[in-house]
């Protein structure tokens, strides 16, 4: 049967890890992470499947940057085009996150509890809080 899994793997490759793991891993992989994506997030997608979906015998990635890639520098002949798409996919294709917002910096902290069980405002505790203004 088949299973649909709508993730954001971009952002929590960590998901990725999670459904590797186990008998009911994919042995197919349809990602759909924008035609237009940049050929950097497109190819480390591919080396996250690569890496934590072993049983994935298929991946279809819609992406205008990759056909473009593979119809420029691709060679034609099979083992060639395997031994050139080894080398693209061993590359690094990492970026540095974007900065955390303030707001996803105060959600990390613990939450705190009054002595009565009631929980503190976090915004009170590691930023500023509004409510009272």
């Amino acid at each position: 049967g088949a299973r649909v899994e709508h993730l954001d793997l971009m952002e929590h490759p960590e998901w990725l890890r999670m459904l590797g793991e186990g008998a009911s891993s994919p042995s197919a992989v349809f990602a759909d992470i924008g035609g237009n994506r940049r050929l950097e997030d497109v190819l480390r997608l591919l080396q996250l499947l690569r890496a934590h979906l072993p049983r994935a015998r298929y991946a279809a990635v819609k992406s205008e940057t990759l056909a473009e890639l593979l119809e420029r520098e691709a060679p034609r002949e099979r083992e060639a085009r395997a031994a050139w798409w080894e080398r693209v996919l061993s590359g690094d294709h990492s970026r540095p996150r974007r900065p955390l917002r303030p707001m996803e910096v105060i959600m990390m902290h613990p939450v705190r509890k009054a002595p009565d069980g009631r929980e503190i405002c976090r915004f009170a505790n590691y930023g500023t809080c509004s409510k009272g203004e």
